[in-house]
């Protein structure tokens, strides 16, 4: 193979594997702005959840809350900083300590809120609001694929249902997020499109290697496309003058 043909090979099939790359993105844009409920999205509220919550009825100080948090923790802590989170309706202290954990402290009755994998299970359910019972649960530590975004560590809960509805929990904030077999293919598409679902394959190393590779392909097509342009030019000027083109 000649030096010529090796560089129309090569920016040949680089120029498809972008081609095809910058289709995939423009039509995963396209999936972006269509309406959620084309190609589904999270599991709704159930009833009663959207009602706003009772401020007029916290009767806690943060003072109070951080007592009881110590209470439960067996002693004095560093606490580093204090929220006010709505967990089922219901407000809650979120108090983060420097070694103690996080602490949820019901703003009503005083109560500390513990979110083990039984209790995750029993909130998940009621958020997917009777969809089947839970099929499979475990906590998740790190993003992946399916949960590219979101607090950690989280407890997942897998419903048996034709949606395969998926709620996660987090012990630490109450937090929920769910969503069903169409809102993560959606998801995914969308990644596609902004590159998301590379930040849980790839470390920062690795998305620092990925930009530099990426730069070296454009490199190599925009010097073998200038070669091939002026191997062209050369051709051209030989048509002109009659001479042999090259090969």
């Amino acid at each position: 193979m000649t030096l010529n043909r090796f560089v129309y090979k090569t920016h040949k099939w680089l120029a498809a594997g972008v081609g095809l790359l910058t289709l995939l993105w423009f039509a995963s844009g396209i999936v972006m702005v269509l309406p959620k409920n084309m190609l589904g999205g999270p599991a709704a509220d159930p009833a009663g959840n959207s009602a706003g919550p009772d401020y007029k009825g916290i009767v806690m100080t943060i003072p109070q809350a951080i007592t009881a948090a110590e209470a439960a923790a067996g002693g004095n802590m560093v606490t580093t900083s204090v929220d006010l989170r709505r967990i089922e309706g219901r407000l809650y202290y979120q108090i983060s300590t420097a070694k103690s954990g996080t602490h949820l402290i019901d703003a009503q009755s005083g109560a500390r809120l513990e979110i083990t994998e039984e209790y995750a299970k029993q909130m998940a359910a009621r958020l997917a609001g009777g969809r089947g019972p839970a099929q499979e649960s475990g906590l998740v530590r790190r993003y992946g694929i399916e949960y590219p975004y979101g607090p950690l560590p989280a407890y997942r809960v897998a419903f048996d249902d034709p949606a395969a509805t998926i709620v996660y929990v987090s012990p630490n904030t109450g937090e929920m997020l769910s969503s069903d077999r169409k809102g993560r293919i959606r998801a995914f598409i969308m990644g596609t499109h902004t590159f998301e679902f590379l930040k849980p394959l790839l470390a920062k190393r690795g998305t620092r290697i990925a930009l530099i590779f990426s730069s070296f392909v454009g490199l190599v097509m925009t010097v073998f496309g200038s070669w091939i342009l002026w191997i062209q030019f050369q051709n051209w000027r030989a048509r002109r003058a009659g001479r042999a083109e090259a090969a």
